[in-house]
């Protein structure tokens, strides 16, 4: 087969397998960085989910403020008792009792506990009998008793002045954060994937587009060359030369294709869809955009690092809780009640307090475990616990900083190198041209311009990729930040 043809058959090969974004690129819809971030924000389940995680978490730590908020409580109850008294002094044939409790309680951040109450009993005797009393006298059968009453208990050793109570608090609530830290961070990892993969795209469209134009110049060339040699104007072995150039670059765009396809694929799987071809046109990486690039707002600690924060905190307060368990309890308590006795509810009431027939009680808890042994060795397991957590975190504060400044000095050189890679692919350039007019002036060789021509092919991708690697770095940095 004419080797014309082939190539001719190549070259349509080449344009019908371009995907869509770089072969008709002016038809597509433009999708800036914005709005593919919009686009992952509402369709990824894994940004969706744990940025519910993190707001949950969030709101839930508010739950530890509830250990020392006032709680309402009530208790209701009626009985039907039939049994013979256990001392005969009177008979009946069945007791009914109602008891009703409303109060409200409190637990106070040093160690008391504070309870009100109110409480009704009503007994009832159905067919009383007392024996001499000539039957069931008034008031005895059913009465009233009302009382309210105020218990006061304060820990003194374990839980001593309410330090297990506040230990508790804290665990909840670094547990909550920690929890919400972590999954805020997730979420912007998955944003920076999200980033990352878009330059990817442009920058493997942009190679498509270079290459494309490389692969133009050698086909050019390669025409040019067999012309030549058929009318003996230059060697067979430049023809040769230039069909070896032109199957290279057919390789090289091939390549670039299969990247594009892989990086599209990236691309739509994190807005989670199903296709190895992006219709929208994505943003041109530019080397003036580089350029005006400043270091993103750095917040003191990073998502991750305040999660491992939240985590030494639990952890502390874990210990804590676990000390105050474990030593002697020792609790003063004590409680002052009235008393009142009527035979109807609407009296009853108010008896209490005109009464006069208070009870007080005061007293004292003690309980305390009797394997010293086993409370030794668990206090300081639950040392070193905490002990590593602190360590822990210390870490990774150190590496968070440590990061940081190996990503400023990453993107500094990244810079730098654009810079140098610029400057060559403007000089490559010109020399190229430069030898492609001296080859149409038959003043040097096929061999010196298909040389020329690769360097110049290659500083071009070079500029992309270190554009690429720049713009990679910047993004590295947002997960620094405090917003995304």
């Amino acid at each position: 087969m004419n080797v014309r043809l082939l190539c001719l058959v190549a070259g349509l090969f080449v344009l019908v397998t371009l995907p869509a974004g770089a072969a008709v690129s002016e038809k597509s819809t433009p999708l800036d960085l914005n709005q593919y971030l919009n686009q992952v924000r509402g369709k990824n389940l894994s940004f969706k989910g744990s940025q519910a995680g993190s707001e949950g978490s969030e709101m839930r730590s508010e739950e530890s403020g509830l250990l020392f908020a006032p709680t309402l409580y009530s208790n209701f109850q009626f009985t039907s008792d039939q049994k013979l008294p256990l001392i005969p002094v009177f008979t009946y044939d069945e007791q009914n009792t109602t008891n009703f409790t409303l109060g409200v309680s409190q637990q106070t951040t040093f160690g008391l506990l504070a309870k009100i109450s109110y409480n009704v009993f009503y007994n009832n005797y159905i067919n009383l009998q007392i024996p001499g009393a000539g039957g069931s006298p008034p008031g005895a059968s059913s009465y009233y008793i009302t009382t309210p009453m105020l218990e006061l208990s304060q820990s003194l050793w374990s839980n001593s002045f309410g330090s297990g109570n506040r230990a508790n608090r804290d665990l909840l609530e670094a547990q909550a954060l920690a929890s919400s830290y972590s999954s805020r961070y997730v979420a912007k990892a998955t944003l920076v994937q999200a980033e990352s993969a878009y330059w990817r795209l442009a920058a493997d469209r942009q190679t498509i587009t270079a290459e494309k134009q490389a692969l133009d110049r050698a086909q050019k060339l390669y025409d040019l060359s067999l012309r030549r040699a058929k009318l003996q104007l230059a060697d067979q072995a430049d023809a040769l030369q230039a069909e070896a150039a032109l199957d290279l670059r057919k390789l090289d765009m091939q390549s670039a294709l299969d990247e594009e396809r892989s990086a599209s694929r990236a691309f739509n799987m994190v807005r989670n869809l199903d296709s190895d071809v992006v219709e929208e046109n994505v943003m041109e990486l530019s080397p003036e955009q580089m350029d005006h690039l400043s270091l993103p707002e750095k917040a003191e600690l990073r998502d991750d690092v305040k999660a491992a924060r939240e985590s030494a905190r639990a952890a502390v307060a874990n210990s804590l809780v676990a000390d105050q368990r474990d030593r002697p309890q020792l609790d003063i308590f004590g409680s002052f009640a009235l008393n009142g006795h009527t035979g109807d509810f609407s009296s009853s009431l108010g008896d209490p307090f005109s009464a006069h027939r208070p009870t007080e009680s005061v007293g004292l808890r003690f309980q305390a475990p009797l394997d010293i042994g086993a409370l030794g060795r668990a206090r300081a397991g639950w040392k070193l616990e905490q002990t590593s957590a602190e360590l822990s975190f210390q870490q990774k504060v150190l590496d968070q900083d440590q990061n940081w400044k190996d990503l400023t000095q990453k993107l500094d050189e990244s810079k730098r190198r654009l810079t140098l890679v610029r400057k060559l692919e403007t000089a490559q350039d010109s020399k190229l041209k430069h030898e492609r007019d001296r080859l149409s002036k038959g003043r040097t060789t096929t061999y010196q311009v298909l040389l020329f021509e690769e360097d110049f092919a290659s500083s071009q991708i070079a500029r992309i990729r270190a554009q690429l690697e720049v713009l990679n770095v910047y993004t590295q940095m947002k997960l620094f930040g405090e917003k995304l």
